[in-house]
């Protein structure tokens, strides 16, 4: 079954004018040379983190399946948890039901108005009818594959471009589940999110790798995206399994914008590194990719059970950052191991 669907400080420098006053007459000082304090020294924009809650969904469910994924691709990052809302679970609720009792009725993140069913045109619409206003909010749309668990959706969306960005978000701070539904209309899963009045951060010096640093059983191949990023890649399963390797990502903090001077990823026993596609903020031409994030994405599968490394130069350039004239620099080598068989591709 299919899966569907990257310091400047200014100185303010005064010179002051001395003056002195005699008693029957007057004089004027020369101007003394002004005095100026060194700009403060940078500081790396501090993390920030809420702290996890358990989610209610029964133990063995189809959301406690997603949830429990969602969590550990988010840990693998090192980012904040984002925790369960039941207003959140409600809005996902209503758009899955939406989408069935309609048969789609609009886009797949969309509804209209007056069709049976609707309680929003767009995901913020939903959740604040279902009594949650976000100041941020995101939906994703994802199908469990051959053993028909939904934690296999979110492997789905994290094989993505487009879908693990939204994933990856570094402020979401909520979540809610409508869990897919394995019958003769099979359903996917819609994983709704939101973020609250204060959002999460990471640190300013932050750099986050996926897959991650050791991480074993990566997937072989980009899963099937609607939009699809790849110019020279049909929107087709089979051009998707013969053309594509797993996305790798590293992303700095969010209010910076990543450089890539050099992105590669090797066979281990190899010495040349794999032809791959770059896509970042510049490349992407559907504005969905943040300036923040680089991907790469081979122009063929991984192998099965296959170690591969990966080495990053670049630069991650904002006031957060904390480093001398805003500019970090980042030197980074990883690496990670595919798993026996394809998710997707079989």
């Amino acid at each position: 079954m299919q899966n569907k669907l990257a310091i400047t400080l200014t100185a303010t420098l005064s010179l002051a004018l001395v003056g002195c006053g005699g008693g029957g007459g007057s004089t004027t000082s020369a101007p003394s040379p002004g005095t100026t304090n060194p700009p403060p020294a940078p500081v790396v924009l501090a993390a920030t983190s809420q702290t996890a809650v358990t989610p209610t969904y029964v133990a063995g469910s189809q959301q406690m399946s997603a949830f429990t994924a969602l969590a550990a691709f988010r840990t693998a990052l090192n980012l904040g948890p984002v925790n369960q809302n039941t207003k959140i679970d409600k809005a996902a609720q209503n758009h899955s039901d939406y989408v069935e009792i309609n048969k789609g009725g609009g886009t797949p993140h969309t509804e209209v108005a007056g069709n049976p069913g609707f309680t929003g045109v767009t995901v913020t619409d939903r959740l604040i009818a279902a009594g949650y206003t976000p100041t941020d909010s995101s939906e994703v749309i994802g199908w469990t594959g051959a053993t028909g668990d939904a934690s296999e959706v979110i492997e789905g969306l994290s094989a993505t471009i487009y879908h693990r960005v939204i994933m990856m978000k570094q402020g979401l701070t909520d979540l809610g589940i409508a869990p897919p539904v394995i019958d003769t209309n099979f359903r996917p899963a819609y994983i709704d999110f939101g973020s609250a009045a204060t959002k999460q951060n990471v640190a300013g010096d932050y750099v986050g790798v996926y897959p991650a640093n050791g991480q074993t059983a990566v997937g072989l191949t980009h899963a099937l995206e609607s939009p699809n990023p790849f110019a020279d890649v049909d929107v087709t399963a089979a051009s998707f399994c013969a053309k594509t390797s797993f996305p790798i990502s590293l992303m700095s903090q969010e209010s910076t914008k990543l450089a890539v001077t050099s992105f590669t990823v090797t066979e281990a026993g190899q010495a040349a590194a794999l032809d791959v596609r770059l896509v970042t903020s510049d490349t992407d031409k559907t504005g969905f990719v943040p300036q923040y994030v680089a991907f790469i994405v081979g122009k063929a599968p991984f192998k099965a059970s296959t170690k591969y490394t990966v080495t990053f130069t670049g630069t991650a350039t904002g006031a957060a950052t904390g480093a001398a004239n805003g500019v970090l620099s980042i030197n980074k080598t990883w690496s990670f191991t595919t798993a026996a068989k394809g998710y997707r591709c079989q």
